[in-house]
């Protein structure tokens, strides 16, 4: 093979390798994922807008308005949540109910359990009921009824 080939398909290879091996422990460790793809952040919560995650996000007033009236959001004291999500898109949640992802991954969210107004003793009741351990829940939300939703790893 000509050397010009070998100087095109050496960093291709790699670039690939690379972006293989990044989805891979992306998938694997929840910690590298938040580094490598980010964490959504809210920039509207009971119709207030959160400033600060506004400034640090680089997210005008101009710009949080235009996306809401594009989903056909006038009023602003009926959005309950807006959130920035890891692809740059804007999720819009009115005054209905929007679960808090408590575990995810085998990985219990504290923040979130908090923001629930929930304790560890509660999640283990819940966990223990469907026979499970934290490490053994891929999924387990609360909505603000109070319904929970549960979903075991797979082996």
């Amino acid at each position: 093979m000509p050397v010009c080939l070998w100087a095109g398909l050496i960093p291709m290879a790699t670039l690939l390798a690379l972006e293989m091996l990044c989805a891979f422990l992306s998938m694997r460790f929840i910690k590298v994922r938040k580094l490598l793809c980010g964490k959504p952040v809210i920039l509207m919560e009971k119709g207030q807008m959160l400033q600060r995650n506004m400034r640090k996000n680089k997210v005008t007033i101009d710009e949080l308005t235009s996306h809401l009236r594009q989903k056909d959001v006038l009023d602003l004291q009926q959005v309950r949540y807006a959130i920035l999500e890891t692809d740059g898109n804007l999720s819009v949640f009115l005054d209905g109910d929007m679960p808090l992802t408590l575990i995810s991954d085998g990985v219990l969210l504290r923040d979130n359990l908090k923001k629930a107004g929930r304790d560890l003793n509660w999640v283990e009741k819940i966990l223990k009921k469907h026979k499970a351990t934290i490490p053994d829940t891929w999924l387990l939300t609360l909505d603000q009824n109070g319904q929970e939703v549960f979903f075991r790893k797979e082996p």
